[in-house]
């Protein structure tokens, strides 16, 4: 197992040089009503499953279901998506900007094999006409997170995303962070959930943080509950939920056991000064085209009030 000091110690070199930009002050109070769409939308699959629609036919159902989510202009929408191949991302981003020709939908994040273009995005989405990326850095989950790699024991390399944005018309600025946990070893996950609380406490603000992803861990195990033992489940803090019922895995064929896998956690504030209100809490169906899903996965949707 790798030495948790020696991990801390790299992780905060990396997370200093990441966010070595200024905390922006804050002179008043402040209001914004959001929304985060999270999603692991399937990657582009040479060899899809038996009930596998190519991703040039899901992507149809991936978008509708986005720009579902875009109808207010007073609710602006940040998304997370897993799984995203390159080639999904321009198609993510061109069809976003197409629904919307005023919208300029942009993404931070770099593929996990190489921290380019290679390999699986984690990648956080955003209308840059209605939102400023302050800082943004990410980090693999691994003892070494400056580097492609991963924790001993887990079957590919994983990454996270994190992000500190401030929104244009409220002012409000909050972090945002994007994950995919390893689908074999428990104890990477157990590791990567540490590693992200790591990060999180680490931040050199106090602004409101989410994060959000496929952390492949059910509510009942180690990686889930390490997430939840500094964090907040949106969906267990919502005023309202929608299709609370519904599973989040899915997968494509009928014999698939359903789980719920993905989450979006919240920190709750420690000051008086700042509130979140988790409005609602949904899980959209992925049932699009004669029955058949545009992703093994659910998406799950926060709508979101802050003061600050």
């Amino acid at each position: 197992m790798f030495s948790i000091q020696t991990c801390l110690f790299l992780f905060g070199v990396f997370t200093a040089f990441s966010f070595a930009s200024p905390v922006v002050q804050r002179s008043q109070s402040a209001h914004a009503s959001i929304k985060i769409f999270n999603n692991n939308i399937r990657q582009d699959a040479k060899n899809p499953f038996a009930h596998e629609l190519p991703w040039s036919e899901r992507k149809v159902g991936l978008l509708d279901a986005l720009t579902a989510e875009l109808g207010s202009k007073h609710e602006p929408v940040l998304i997370s998506i897993q799984e995203v191949l390159h080639n999904q991302l321009e198609d993510v981003l061109n069809g976003l900007n197409k629904y919307d020709s005023k919208a300029n939908w942009v993404h931070f994040g770099v593929g996990r094999d190489d921290g380019k273009t290679k390999g699986e995005y984690s990648p956080v989405i955003y209308n840059a006409n209605e939102w400023e990326l302050i800082a943004g850095s990410y980090q693999w989950l691994s003892p070494t997170p400056n580097v492609p790699s991963k924790f001993p024991g887990a079957g590919t390399i994983r990454i996270v995303t994190v992000t500190t944005l401030k929104h244009k018309d409220s002012r409000v600025i909050i972090n945002f962070l994007n994950t995919h946990f390893d689908h074999i070893s428990e104890d990477a996950r157990r590791a990567g959930a540490e590693q992200i609380l790591n990060i999180i406490n680490s931040l050199p603000n106090n602004y409101p943080t989410f994060v959000a992803g496929d952390f492949n861990s059910p509510p009942t195990a180690a990686a889930y509950l390490t997430l939840a033992s500094q964090l907040a489940d949106a969906r267990d803090i919502a005023k309202k939920t929608v299709n609370a019922n519904l599973k989040t895995f899915t997968g494509f064929e009928p014999e698939d056991e359903h789980n719920d896998i993905d989450f979006i956690f919240t920190k709750l504030p420690t000051t008086h000064d700042t509130k979140i209100d988790i409005k609602k809490l949904s899980v959209v169906d992925t049932i699009f085209k004669n029955g058949s899903r545009f992703s093994d996965h659910r998406p799950v949707v926060a709508n979101i009030k802050i003061k600050v």
